[in-house]
């Protein structure tokens, strides 16, 4: 069973004009309301290749009930902490020639909320082989939450893969996770220096991999590093403004292939491959064009 935990679903809701006038009341045409975020997305993939992963998140308000309704309608399982602000929304206004996004604020999380998360979290990461970690922060800066999150599933022999987004990179890096996946930029903090060569970027890594750390992805700008205890692996990347990799599908991505005992290279395409896809925006994954996508992916092995 795969526990995905998403820090910060949202709500979108899409209003659609002819011109935007700004001091002045806009009348919509078309307004469209959808749940997203990179829990629900990656949720959405595991059912797609029959993992049945249980979602888990903070909800609160009218918008948190959007989201428990969305997951229910496609049989996803949901184990969501009630909250007492509102879920987050994005609203965009929309015109031929112009966009306009208002974010509402991050939701605040008290003491009980977070220790009633932590609690129901170690009950069903007892009863899954993976934890998939995504998202954002609420605001909790005080708290040590990715890392708590990390330990708790240790403790309970369930091997958590985390998409390093707004964490504190070292502290989660420290944490020991079975997967991490991060920027270039990311490692810079955590080496405290600019690493312009692909050997000081394994270097870094591999001294993670020492300490505990299962495997390391690394994003740089025009390649792709996996680094495990045994190997590196090199993915030249060729991304134009079309095409952007979604970090977080590519850690789901991971979490399915290490399920179906694929060997390195073809771990790193089909999860290359997942953060790649675009037919998301119909609301479904389609193996085919994955399929397609791991075609054109050339992995390099060399040692470390």
């Amino acid at each position: 069973m795969i526990l995905v935990v998403d820090l910060n679903p949202y709500v979108t809701k899409q209003y659609k004009t002819e011109k935007i006038e700004f001091s002045k009341i806009n009348t919509v045409e078309e307004k469209i309301t959808q749940p997203i975020g990179v829990g629900i997305k990656a949720s959405l993939l595991f059912s797609e290749f029959d993992k049945y992963p249980i979602f888990m998140s903070f909800t609160g308000g009218y918008n948190g009930e959007l989201i428990k309704d969305y997951l229910r309608k496609r049989a996803i399982r949901s184990e969501t902490i009630d909250m007492r602000d509102d879920t987050s929304e994005l609203m965009m206004l929309e015109s031929k020639d112009k966009k306009v996004y208002f974010m509402t604020q991050n939701a605040r999380l008290s003491r009980d909320e977070l220790d009633k998360f932590y609690y129901e979290f170690s009950k069903i990461s007892r009863e899954s082989e993976y934890v998939c970690l995504l998202g954002s922060k609420y605001n909790m800066e005080s708290e040590r939450f990715a890392e708590n999150i990390i330990r708790i599933a240790d403790k309970e022999n369930a091997k958590l893969a985390v998409c390093v987004d707004n964490q504190s990179p070292k502290s989660v890096m420290d944490s020991k996770p079975y997967l991490a996946i991060l920027k270039k930029s990311q490692l810079e903090e955590i080496a405290n220096q600019n690493l312009e060569l692909e050997m000081q970027i394994t270097k870094i890594a591999k001294s993670y991999i020492d300490k505990g750390v299962g495997v390391i992805g690394v994003f740089d700008s025009n390649r792709f590093l996996l680094i495990d205890d045994k190997n590196g692996y090199r993915v030249p990347l060729k991304l134009t403004e079309k095409m952007v990799i979604d970090r977080s599908m590519v850690t789901a991505g991971y979490i399915i292939a290490s399920t179906r005992d694929f060997d390195m290279p073809t771990t790193i395409k089909f999860a290359l491959a997942c953060g790649m896809s675009k037919v998301y925006s119909r609301e479904h994954f389609d193996s085919a064009e994955i399929k397609k996508i791991m075609n054109e992916i050339e992995v390099e092995r060399f040692n470390l």
